[in-house]
């Protein structure tokens, strides 16, 4: 007992360092368009947007009044290097709430992106419209790399993930 670490506890020790410290970096994402409701969206979900005709398909679906429903390439979008995200929160209750993303702490460890947001709620208590909304964010994101997508909260509560399909060629 007094002499040390069994050569098991060690081997075990050194692959919880090598497997468990995933090599981060920062993420390329940028917001694009942020929306109070998000049609259709019930419940919490990501939609991954990898070609312009599938943009073309879910704007008409989507009320997303700052992405204009213009076609994305137009404002710079290269659906070859980078798609779009799109995180709904589902319905809620009341008006107020919003999603922000949080650029600083968006991060890609080893090949999934974990992106992270910022969930506003009204005041408990406060006047805020009784309606139902959806909030959703749009979000443009680097491909190169990624396999998945988790995204998180700021204190750090898993979102959502997505398995992301396999690049087109």
């Amino acid at each position: 007992m007094g002499r040390g670490m069994p050569p098991i506890m060690m081997l075990l020790a050194a692959a919880a360092l090598v497997f468990g410290c995933v090599h981060q970096r920062p993420l390329d994402v940028a917001r694009l368009a942020s929306a109070p409701v998000c049609r259709p969206a019930k419940e919490p979900s990501l939609v991954w947007i990898d070609t312009v005709d599938q943009w073309m398909r879910w704007r008409t679906i989507a009320a997303m009044p700052e992405m204009g429903g213009s076609d994305p390439t137009a404002a710079g979008m290269d659906f070859t290097t980078h798609g779009i995200l799109v995180m709904r929160l589902g319905q809620r209750a009341s008006a107020g709430t919003r999603m922000t993303l949080i650029t600083s702490e968006s991060v890609q460890q080893g090949d999934m992106a974990v992106i992270a947001v910022r969930v506003d709620d009204p005041i408990p208590g406060g006047r805020t419209a009784q309606m139902t909304i959806a909030p959703c964010l749009a979000v443009r994101m680097a491909r190169a790399g990624v396999a998945s997508i988790r995204v998180v909260d700021g204190a750090g509560a898993v979102l959502g993930e997505l398995m992301l399909p396999r690049p087109r060629m």
